[in-house]
């Protein structure tokens, strides 16, 4: 059997159509046209081949949007005092670095007074001196009131006290949280609450961090079921242009992550009840190929200051910013350098000049530009729906009151505010200037889930490579073993070819010419005999 023989015999069995067309067409022409239709279709389906494969490789992703129901997670929330420092704390040195920050010699008798404790006179000459600066100091503007604050924490963090009790300086959890319950029962306020530091507003307390406590979970919807508060903001322990509002700032987000409160905090105001719907939405991503995110933050070297924290996009920026001062600046801006959420030591920026190095890089980079930071593969977004009532009401007020002295005792500047009264309205002044209540709850006990899924599978690529196959050239599995077997028996023939030759057992022209055919085999049974 020759080559001819073998090609003849595939075109008579093969499953392709057309392909017998071309062998067994006896006029030229008939032939000719139907070479040229199968390369048409070959053609055809090799551009059909190749968008097949551009699709897949481009990787394309498909959403689901699902609305669940049932027992869901309750966030972390993270609670915050607008005002960083409290005046009590601020000691002879730190008063002399916040008139060298000022660095006009004017305003310099105003802030001397401003800043005495109540240790250092009466309270009578405290609220003097605090009357005397709010008529002499220059007010600021938003941004040169931050700018002021970062200046006056690099020179106090310099102190070598302040980086081992910087918790001391800020507000404390007893006077900050006079009341909390959880699903209707008291909350364990010592256990239940984990303080961190935040280089803009000083202590911040979380509530189901996940981090020393299980995660805690609802299962019932409505204002009564959930987080209920009862906060005191310290008003007489502000310090000036760094707290130009008063209140809370609160940020809601998921368990074992940093809250960030300056980019996703919202304020809570004094004097009111504000209730809090939280919506929430899960989402998943898909990494590599088909999108850009990552699972845990180990293979995003800018996580690399949060170990133990799920991975953020925030949390990705901030350690982006801090690489950067590190190779600009050879150090870190001191309000940075002791934020608690940091598990490793950073060399900080003592001097004036590295100081400033630090908080231009500060202002520069943390944007997408500047920083390559994937988003995490399992999120979680808080979405908020505020309501706002008077409180307490005007029938509750006086007995509010009556028990409000023995209630909320425990806290060393509320009592030195009671001593102070004499008529009951400066009370009512006290709780609208210092007092929040505050409700945090689901309102409905579902969720949102988006997911993101391949567009394009493998299964459908074989699909469309399959129907594509058949529609041009009705080519199936079938055909491809077909065609496997005729470069099988091609190799083979080749090879016995090859081996005669080498033997020498006959020419080159021999070969050409022996014809191996089947021929019918008789049996001759006659005797010799």
């Amino acid at each position: 059997m020759t080559i001819k023989d073998i090609a003849t015999t595939f075109s008579e069995q093969t499953t392709a159509h057309g392909v017998k067309h071309v062998w067994r067409a006896r006029p030229t022409p008939a032939r000719f046209v139907w070479t040229l239709v199968i390369l048409a279709a070959s053609g055809l389906l090799l551009f059909q081949y190749a968008n097949v494969f551009k699709k897949f490789f481009s990787y394309p992703v498909q959403v689901r949007v699902q609305l669940l129901y049932g027992t869901m997670q309750f966030p972390t929330v993270t609670i915050c005092n607008k005002n960083p420092i409290r005046r009590r704390m601020m000691s002879p040195r730190m008063r002399d670095n916040l008139l060298k920050t000022y660095g006009d010699h004017t305003a310099e008798t105003s802030i001397n007074k401003f800043i005495l404790n109540r240790n250092d006179g009466t309270d009578n000459e405290t609220s003097s001196s605090t009357n005397s600066t709010d008529e002499l100091l220059t007010p600021l503007s938003d941004d040169a009131s931050n700018h002021l604050l970062y200046e006056f924490l690099a020179e106090m963090y310099k102190d070598a006290n302040v980086k081992d009790e910087w918790h001391l300086y800020g507000h404390q959890l007893k006077d900050m949280i006079q009341e909390c319950s959880w699903a209707m029962e008291p909350c364990n306020i010592t256990e239940d609450w984990v303080l961190t530091h935040h280089p803009i507003y000083g202590n911040c307390y979380s509530f189901n961090s996940g981090k020393d406590r299980p995660t805690r979970y609802l299962h019932r919807a409505g204002h009564f079921h959930g987080l209920s508060l009862t906060l005191f903001l310290e008003q007489p322990e502000y310090i000036g242009h760094f707290s130009q509002t008063a209140g809370i700032r609160l940020a809601l987000h998921r368990d074992r992550t940093q809250g960030f409160p300056e980019q996703f905090g919202i304020d809570i105001p004094p004097g009111l009840e504000t209730s809090i719907g939280i919506l929430t939405t899960k989402i998943k991503r898909l990494p590599a190929p088909h999108g850009n995110c990552s699972m845990d933050g180990s293979d995003v070297e800018y996580f690399k200051y949060f170990d133990g924290n799920r991975y953020t996009l925030e949390g990705c920026m901030f350690g982006c910013i801090i690489d950067h001062m590190l190779e600009s600046c050879l150090c870190v801006h001191p309000s940075m350098a002791y934020w608690s959420i940091l598990q490793k030591h950073l060399n900080v920026c003592l001097d004036h000049e590295s100081s400033q190095c630090a908080l231009h890089i500060f202002n520069t980079y943390g944007s997408p530009d500047t920083c390559l930071c994937p988003l995490p593969c399992d999120d979680i977004v808080y979405t908020t729906d505020k309501g706002f009532a008077n409180w307490p009401s005007e029938r509750y007020q006086s007995i509010f009151f009556q028990h409000f002295r023995t209630k909320y005792a425990h806290s060393e500047t509320l009592r030195e505010m009671l001593e102070d009264i004499e008529d009951p309205s400066d009370l009512h002044e006290i709780v609208k200037e210092n007092f929040i209540r505050l409700h945090l709850y689901f309102p409905k006990l579902n969720h949102e889930k988006i997911d993101e899924s391949p567009a394009y599978t493998a299964s459908e690529v074989f699909t469309d490579i399959g129907g594509n196959s058949g529609l041009c050239l009705g080519m199936s599995i079938i055909t491809i073993v077909e065609v496997l077997e005729l470069l099988l028996m091609v190799i083979s023939y080749l090879s016995c070819k090859r081996v005669i030759i080498d033997h020498g057992a006959v020419s080159t022209t021999d070969v050409q010419q022996m014809q191996i055919k089947p021929r019918k085999m008789t049996m001759d049974f006659t005797s010799d005999d």
